[in-house]
């Protein structure tokens, strides 16, 4: 029979030599705790923020466009730039506070949109920007201030204020591509050209502020140059002038609850409101949309 330390001394040994050998995994004492190997986090790259502030301009105007990038100085940043074309545009970063204000400037040869890319380490941004076009036609013949403006045949049809120069109260002002010239009217002497509007036809209407007893009258002017003139029946100033799809124009009688109109062959008709009426327009669908003064103000509509 063996004996009892031959009996232990065997397994005591194959347990050694595996251990050694570092054969088969190691058991973890009862209550000892256990971990589980975890990759390490990985982070985001943080976002940029970029603002458009002012829209760029070419040409007459020649201003720089600028965009705001938050929380981040000129240091950090990468940015490039180019035009619709591929050309490369030019920009300046400078410091604003804690943020960078780029600045975008195009040449003569640019053409828009431009797309910005916008870079802080792994943080980027695409921006796109309108690069806008301007042009200048001069207005020949001293100081003029204009009152108000319409388009009309590609190009904006312009009045002077009412206390202009005589020259530049009896006429409009036309503006097309780089010429500024005259389109005058019937008036003389004191009279004041008040308010103008342009008809679907093209034909253009003005109001007149007569400074004799024959009082003030709308004036309209056809394509073809053909002039009627419709007198308004009162001296007060006609203003804020509309054409409805007939052609039929409408204007504002200064501190009268009415509207007074005028129909391309001459007819003269009115509006009785029961309040004084400010301002005029008419809509896209040919309604008459005008605002109401007095304790119960409204926007008024009048279909046609």
């Amino acid at each position: 029979m063996r004996s009892l330390t031959a009996l232990l001394t065997a397994p005591l040994l194959t347990a050694a030599l595996l251990a050694s050998c570092g054969a088969g995994p190691a058991t973890p004492a009862a209550g000892t705790p256990t971990t589980t190997p975890t990759t390490a986090p990985t982070t985001a790259p943080a976002s940029l923020t970029v603002r458009l502030e002012t829209l760029a301009v070419t040409g007459a105007l020649n201003v720089p466009g600028t965009l705001r990038v938050n929380g981040r100085g000129p240091a950090d940043l990468t940015v490039t730039a180019r035009d619709v074309q591929g050309a490369p545009v030019s920009v300046t970063l400078n410091a604003s506070g804690g943020d960078t204000l780029i600045g975008v400037t195009g040449t003569a040869a640019a053409r828009g949109p431009v797309t910005l890319s916008v870079q802080a380490g792994a943080a980027r941004a695409s921006v796109t920007l309108p690069l806008l076009r301007a042009s200048a036609a001069p207005i020949t013949g001293g100081t003029y201030q204009a009152g108000g403006a319409v388009p009309w045949q590609g190009g904006v049809l312009l009045r002077a204020v009412a206390n202009a120069g005589a020259d530049a109260r009896h006429a409009l002002m036309v503006s097309a591509g780089a010429a500024v010239t005259a389109l005058p009217f019937p008036v003389t002497g004191l009279d004041t050209i008040t308010g103008h509007a342009v008809a679907p036809d093209g034909s253009v209407w003005v109001a007149v502020r007569g400074a004799t007893a024959a009082g003030s009258e709308l004036i309209r002017r056809a394509p073809d140059g053909t002039l009627t003139r419709v007198p308004a029946g009162t001296t007060e100033t006609l203003s804020s002038l509309g054409v409805t799809p007939d052609g039929r124009v409408w204007a504002v009688v200064y501190g009268q609850a009415r509207l007074l109109s005028a129909a391309p062959d001459g007819t003269r008709g009115e509006l009785p409101l029961g309040s004084v009426p400010d301002a005029l327009t008419v809509g896209a669908d040919g309604a008459l949309l005008l605002t109401r003064r007095g304790d119960s103000p409204a926007v008024l509509r009048v279909d046609p």
